[in-house]
């Protein structure tokens, strides 16, 4: 490890602006909310220093193995879930920044380790909109619809997109490598792949990093140190470092460590252009409130506080639900085909043993698709990394104890909004007229496109295959969004789909014995830590071999499921087998 301490004052100061909505929550409700937001003492909103520095620190974990920083340990333990001694500590670059889990601990190389080495404070609003709360509900897999039977519906107070908080970090006693891994997090950020708060997978709190600064301050001199004590805030008295970071993360990426066998590609992201050909509609009840009709879109905030015009958006949550319940269609139905051509006779009972899609919503173990956390009943099982105690949809889109690496981000509307008044009248189902004390109306959106964003961490190359399956039906336009698909509403379309692969060294992408060459796609612009590779539309066409290959693996994946008692149990009953093939008869081609 590097012995050269730098003694001198150093910060970095920037500001974090949110291009999606935030929740940073308290852990409890109060009469307005079920989810509200954290505010100081005096009812500012703030970012807590301890939520900013875990989602630093979860970045950096996974950066530190890729870069050849003077360490004996290569990976934290948190990682590699490793045991160590009572006499020891992990002793990884990560720890030797954010601090030991245990640092008081001493060992019998050294006094015991450290802790963090940096100060992150609690993040200020500089500027925000007037937060709100935002409504959803649960999406039942078995249906497509609201999840009314379970009742899951929820709210969250939010401040929308557009806000901006004061960043400010201070190290003390960091070396060059405490400095480059630091940079390297930082950089990710301002690459704008920072996500803080509560529900980011769902769509909040993604933010990128601007006005960076890297302020120093070497107290060498009486002159100097007397100014720093005088200062009401240090920075002041502290000299900037001109392209600190643009410079220490091009040296870093000249020589990185490749990546590990057992570990995926970093990320890829995905952008597309959902395009209806239609009204669509997502309602938000408190715009609805506001503005007087009974159904109106979500907007990016509460009209009527501000001059400001509100757009609408379309809710990453409720994008989620709508792309988990067709994945899952897709798996069922393949895994449903796999069995039915394996064992006709035994395909129902089969599939209970190989059903690769839970219903996260459904509690009792009784009935079809329970969800994996109420299967899984052993606390040894759930401290256990491993992928075999979730089914393939949990395992992609997370669950309520494991969470997800899958993002998907609120969706901006592109160009301006088109309204359509529409007024309703429900059918009495006996007299076949109007059905008094029925009535209701809506303004929607007409034939709307929205920018969508896709964030997989650690791609496999089966989610790959499972994420290219979705794509292509929206491609199709075999789904729908929103309020209303039973109505004509919410028909869209995937166009001008977008790929991003990240990555240090091409051989990080590989399909079998293949490598993707990334020469001509790689983005010569890339501010993060990562280099980007860009594919269109017609760029996969050409790579098509390569979707292909993931497609397979997601086969391969679905062919390796079985519940037993050491993964998942197997399922009692089931809602999905025994109608599809009856609809579509297997076809042997």
């Amino acid at each position: 490890m590097s012995k050269k301490i730098i003694k001198t004052y150093q910060a970095v100061v920037a500001e974090l602006t949110f291009t999606t909505a935030l929740h940073v929550g308290i852990g409890r409700d109060n009469p307005g909310t079920a989810a509200p937001l954290r505010r100081t003492n005096a009812g500012e909103l703030m970012i807590p220093g301890t939520a900013i520095a875990g989602a630093l620190r979860t970045l950096a974990t996974r950066i530190a193995p890729r870069m050849n920083l003077n360490t004996e340990r290569d990976r934290c333990v948190e990682l590699t879930r490793e045991k160590l001694a009572p006499e020891e500590i992990c002793d990884c670059a990560v720890c030797r920044l954010f601090g030991e889990f245990y640092p008081g601990k001493k060992t019998k190389k050294n006094d015991g380790g450290h802790a963090s080495r940096l100060w992150i404070y609690d993040a200020k609003r500089i500027s925000a909109p007037r937060p709100f709360v935002r409504d959803g509900v649960g999406i039942d897999r078995r249906t497509g619809a609201a999840a009314s039977a379970a009742q899951v519906k929820f709210d969250t107070e939010v401040v929308p997109a557009g806000a901006k908080f004061e960043l400010r970090v201070e190290l003390e006693d960091v070396n060059e490598d405490d400095l480059k891994l630091l940079a390297a997090a930082l950089a990710e950020w301002k690459a704008g792949r920072a996500w803080l708060g509560g529900n980011t997978a769902r769509g909040l709190g993604n933010a990128k990093l601007d006005n960076i600064r890297f302020m120093r301050n070497n107290l060498s001199s009486g002159e100097d140190l007397v100014a720093y004590l005088k200062a009401e805030d240090p920075t002041q008295s502290a000299v900037e470092v001109e392209n600190w970071l643009t410079q220490t993360v091009a040296s870093m990426r000249k020589n990185v460590n490749p990546i590990a066998k057992d570990k995926a590609p970093p990320f890829i992201a995905a952008s597309f252009q959902l395009a209806f050909d239609g009204p669509f509609l997502m309602h938000d009840a408190t715009a609805a409130t506001v503005v007087g009709f009974d159904h109106l879109p979500l907007l990016d905030a509460v009209p009527g506080f501000d001059d400001v015009p509100r757009l609408p958006i379309m809710a990453g949550s409720g994008l989620r639900g709508v792309l988990r319940s067709h994945a899952e269609r897709i798996a069922r139905t393949i895994a449903s085909f796999n069995v039915y051509r394996e064992d006709k006779d035994n395909a129902c009972n089969l599939f209970l043993e190989r059903c690769p899609a839970c219903n996260p919503l459904e509690e009792n173990s009784k009935q079809p698709l329970t969800r994996c956390d109420m299967l899984i009943k052993d606390e040894k099982v759930k401290d256990d990394p491993k992928d075999i105690h979730l089914c393939l949809g949990c395992r992609l889109f997370g669950s309520t104890v494991r969470g997800s690496r899958l993002k998907v981000m609120d969706a901006k509307l592109v160009g301006e909004p088109r309204w359509k008044p529409l007024d309703f009248l429900a059918i009495d189902r006996f007299t076949g007229g109007g059905l008094e004390g029925a009535k209701f109306d809506a303004m929607a959106l007409w034939s709307p496109t929205f920018e969508v964003q896709l964030y997989l961490e650690e791609p496999k190359d089966w989610e790959l295959g499972w994420l290219a399956l979705l794509l292509r039906d929206m491609a199709d336009k075999r789904l729908t969004f929103g309020f209303g698909a039973a109505k004509g509403f919410g028909s869209a379309q995937a166009q001008a789909i977008k790929m991003q692969c990240s990555f240090l060294r091409e051989e990080d992408w590989k399909v079998g014995d293949q490598t993707i060459d990334f020469s001509q796609h790689e983005t010569k612009d890339a501010v993060g830590f990562y280099r980007i590779a860009e594919f269109t539309d017609a760029d996969w066409e050409a790579h098509k071999k390569t979707v292909t290959s993931w497609v397979e693996a997601f086969h391969d994946a679905l062919k390796k499921i079985s519940r037993t008692d050491k993964t998942l149990p197997k399922l009692a009953e089931d809602s999905y087998f025994g109608v599809v093939h009856e609809f579509y008869p297997l076809m042997e081609v």
